[in-house]
């Protein structure tokens, strides 16, 4: 109770001594209004979206009827409602579920539309206990979007209040890259705005800040602010360099872009791509049935945003009909409670460095590009000693119900042709992802025969298996005719924890002719975890196992040099 009232009273605090309160003691804010997102309880015993609900209030029950203190029509809280609801709803239905339902807008004497005295929003976004809004719910894409059409609705509603001309913030930018240039120790960095289809031109930026870490750890500083999407960068030293892209307008600035890298080796042997395919972020896995259903993140947890702060523990009631009797007997969807503590990892979207920390131990030089850049052709591969394609998590899945195109398949028909195009020109190729064969061969659809041959024909794998282990050891295997050390032992990341993101179910891979070999077993069980393979013009590595994911950076490197001796090996 003190929890809920605690809210309004202290939106008053804020504003008391303003304009918008005078005559009230508080920190003198002129707030400008009071938003509250909830989630609603309600079950339907199908896949039914149960959907949007807005609660204003209009009548406080004072004397000054139909009125804030200072004057203010409550009826604006109407109109404030009533932008945020259909701001939200129709970007739900845009981009999600043309079907969500929009509940209504509510007049109502609750607390937190009623207490603040200025226009106040009480919004129930969806429901908590429905499998078809969690499905949503759950979805670090969709919340990043909700957030936004708030944003979006509360910059319109007090512009129209106020008469005034807005700008939406712009999003992070898309397919960057960063590639060498002729002059020494120079790397030009290269990316494009991402427009916002919901806004109609209206977040475009302006400029852009460019930022930059050197080393491995501490953090980025502004370097830069540029007008045009591209930057001249220098690097004199043999550190890993980073960056990151934050766009910017009138409005404010984006979430800043995934981060790249580059690294000057000394006395370099060559440069090598590395090439970010992890782009994913996802709620769990999910089964459903007639009368069984739930989120399945014993098989794959999903990928939080960064790291996730709100996961209780794995569902453990699946029956639909059960119903809630108490909060100690919830019924269906029931979870455990031994992670409610934790921060669980996350993407990042930070792995060129790591990668390029070992690539520079083993000799090399290394640039990096997101996957959007090499599909859309923005960046070149021709000169490039090797390719290292990072695909982390990276599987294709459904957007919620599936009303909506699916999302996040490893290998579109542009990546595989660039791919293909490298390696005719003499290209090597490490590829590394826990879903590189389920992506392919089991990922709930047909497979595609252009997909099968790219993997079989131009890398060299095929598929045994999903979930290979519930381990987190792999070794190396003697591999005859490649430089691969047997008998070396790696662990990586397998469970929940709060410095690297997990990988639940690694694929298990074997050659997909004589020109290659098993060189990595899992521990537990001896499954096939990588494959070595030489095409005659190139040579590839790939491993069911993400790279970035073993534990240590000694293991990281040990492994690196064995990949790069073999792709230079005669």
């Amino acid at each position: 109770m003190d929890d809920y009232r605690s809210r309004g009273e202290w939106v008053n605090y804020l504003a008391g001594g303003s304009d918008v309160l005078p005559g009230q003691p508080g920190l003198k804010v002129p707030v400008d209004v009071s938003f509250c997102l909830h989630t609603d309880a309600g079950t339907t015993l199908n896949d039914d979206i149960i959907g949007t609900l807005l609660i204003y209030c209009t009548n406080d029950g004072n004397k000054q009827f139909g009125k804030y203190r200072n004057g203010t029509p409550r009826e604006l809280s109407r109109q404030f409602a009533n932008i945020v609801s259909t701001e939200v709803v129709n970007d739900i239905r845009a981009k999600y579920e043309p079907n969500w339902t929009r509940r209504g807008m509510w007049d109502k004497r609750y607390y937190e539309a009623r207490v603040p005295e200025v226009p106040a929003l009480l919004m129930e976004l969806l429901s908590h206990q429905n499998f078809a809004d969690m499905k949503y719910g759950l979805d670090p894409n969709f919340r990043f979007d909700v957030s936004r059409s708030i944003y979006k609705g509360i910059l319109k509603f007090i512009a129209k209040r106020d008469h005034r001309d807005y700008v939406v913030q712009p999003l992070p930018v898309r397919s960057f890259s960063i590639a060498p240039t002729s002059a020494p120790g120079q790397f030009l960095l290269k990316w494009q705005p991402t427009p916002d289809d919901l806004v109609a031109g209206q977040a475009l930026p302006t400029s852009y800040v460019v930022c930059e870490r050197a080393g491995l750890d501490g953090g980025f500083r502004e370097v830069a602010v540029v007008k045009e999407p591209l930057y001249l960068a220098t690097i004199n030293d043999n550190k890993v360099h980073s960056y990151r892209i934050i766009a910017m307008n009138d409005g404010g600035r984006s979430f800043a872009s995934e981060t790249l890298s580059a690294g000057v080796a000394p006395q370099s042997k060559g440069t090598v791509m590395v090439v970010n395919g992890f782009t994913r972020v996802s709620g769990p896995d999910w089964v459903e049935g007639d009368s069984l259903a739930g989120f399945y993140d014993a098989k794959d947890h999903g990928v939080p945003y960064m790291e996730q702060i709100n996961y209780l523990g794995s569902q453990h009631e699946f029956r639909r009909a059960l119903p809630w009797r108490d909060d100690d007997a919830p019924g269906f969807g029931a979870c455990r409670s031994n992670h409610e503590t934790e921060v669980i990892a996350g993407n990042t979207f930070d792995y060129p460095a790591i990668h390029g920390e070992a690539i520079m131990a083993a000799g090399y030089s290394f640039v990096s590009a997101s996957v959007k850049a090499v599909e859309d052709d923005a960046i070149s591969l021709h000169d490039f000693v090797a390719l290292d394609l990072i695909m982390g998590k990276q599987k294709e899945i459904p957007n919620g119900r599936g009303a909506m195109p699916s999302r996040y398949k490893a290998f579109s028909p542009a990546l595989r042709a660039a791919v293909k195009a490298f390696t005719e020109r003499g290209g090597n190729v490490l590829l590394t992802g826990a879903y590189v064969a389920t992506d392919i061969w089991d990922n709930g659809k047909a497979p595609v025969t252009d997909e099968v041959e790219w993997a079989q024909q131009v890398m060299g794998y095929t598929y045994v298996d999903g979930c290979a282990t519930l381990g987190s050891g792999i070794y190396t295997v003697p591999t005859p005719g490649s430089a691969i050390a047997a008998g070396a032992r790696y662990s990586f990341y397998n469970t929940l924890n709060g410095n690297f993101y997990s990988v639940e179910s690694p694929d298990a891979i074997k050659a997909s002719d004589t020109k290659g070999a098993t060189f990595l077993r899992y521990a537990e069980n001896n499954i096939p975890a990588g494959i070595v393979s030489d095409r005659g013009l190139y040579r590839t590595v790939v491993m069911g196992v993400p790279f970035e994911t073993l534990r240590s950076a000694d293991q990281r490197r040990q492994l690196m040099a064995d990949v790069m001796q073999f792709f230079s090996k005669k």
